[in-house]
């Protein structure tokens, strides 16, 4: 998630298919939980879903990636990054 307004949140989506120029994402951006395999973060692919239909949590992705992906998402859309 990269952002929550209200009862909704903006995500972006994720990949194990590592041929395009996307972020990676390893275990070692996780600050708690696990990624199954390496993952891509796919920018500009956000999606908005009601926080109640949220299934699972993977973990969460540390200051220092997050800082990373919203440069790119904002880089991407053309909006301005103040942490969204």
């Amino acid at each position: 998630m990269i952002k929550q307004i209200d009862e909704d949140c903006i995500y972006l989506q994720l990949t194990t298919q590592l041929n395009n120029k996307n972020l990676k994402l390893t275990n070692k951006d996780l600050v708690d939980g696990r990624l199954k395999k390496d993952s891509l973060i796919v920018v500009p692919k956000n999606f908005t879903l009601h926080k109640s239909i949220m299934i699972k949590k993977l973990g969460t992705v540390s200051k220092e990636k997050m800082n990373i992906v919203y440069e790119v998402f904002c880089s991407e859309i053309g909006c301005n990054n103040k942490n969204l």
